[in-house]
């Protein structure tokens, strides 16, 4: 189990319900986001910061803040938190995510962040 978030590039204001039918298409695989920079930047700066399990040594690996390697596609990614973490990452990553004009969907809360770039 784990706290996980969605983040992909929407051109407009998406509802929870939009929001959570995309999520879970993204999840099976089907309708999968178009390409966008801004999701490779986002991964980026994230894995910068926090690099992706498989990534991390046998010494360190409690320090880890991922359940598992990201879902991934050039228009997508889903973030799997292990739980305990969450409370310090979720704030964080809706800012990176939404600072790059993404948007990033809270499946557990079932809230919707965006902010427009300008």
């Amino acid at each position: 189990m784990s706290y996980d978030l969605a983040v992909w590039h929407e051109p407009s204001t998406i509802d929870t319900q939009s929001a959570q039918a995309k999520y879970e298409a993204i999840c099976l695989g089907i309708n999968l986001p178009p390409l966008h920079e801004s999701v490779g930047q986002f991964i980026e700066t994230v894995t910068r910061e926090f690099p992706q399990i498989d990534d991390w040594d046998d010494d360190n690996i409690d320090e880890c803040p991922w359940a598992c390697e990201f879902d991934e596609s050039p228009g997508h990614c889903i973030l799997n938190i292990r739980w305990g973490k969450e409370k310090e990452l979720v704030g964080r990553l809706v800012h990176m995510a939404t600072s790059l004009g993404l948007t990033c969907y809270d499946p557990q809360l079932e809230a919707v962040h965006s902010r427009r770039r300008t």
